[in-house]
C-alpha cells in the first residue's frame, strides 16, 4: 500500500502548544473552523492543498513565517511503501 504522509500537522500542534493556545482560539484568529484546524493537526487535511488564504490564516495565527514554512515543507509529503509479502 503507498501512503502519503504529510508531516505539517505535528509542527502545527506543537507552535500551538508553545503560543499556549487551543485549537478552538487558532481557529478563530484563523476564520476558519475548529473541525476544519483539527483535520490539519490530524494530517487528515493537508495544509499544502488548502486554499492559499486558509493557508496563510492559519500561519498567521501560529505566527509561522508563510516562506520558511513552505521553503521548509512545500515539498515534504513522504511516500510511505508497505509491502505486502504474505499474498
Amino acid at each position: 500500500m503507498i501512503k502519503m504522509i504529510n508531516p505539517t500537522g505535528h509542527l502545527l500542534k506543537e507552535r500551538r502548544k508553545e503560543l499556549g493556545l487551543t485549537q478552538k482560539q487558532i481557529s478563530a484568529m484563523a476564520s476558519i473552523s475548529e473541525a476544519q484546524y483539527q483535520k490539519f493537526e490530524a494530517d487528515t487535511r493537508n495544509l499544502m492543498t488548502a486554499s492559499f488564504y486558509i493557508a496563510c490564516s492559519v500561519l498567521r495565527a501560529l505566527s509561522i513565517d508563510f516562506c520558511d514554512f513552505y521553503d521548509q515543507y512545500g515539498g515534504a509529503n513522504i511516500i510511505s511503501i508497505d509491502f505486502d509479502i504474505d499474498r
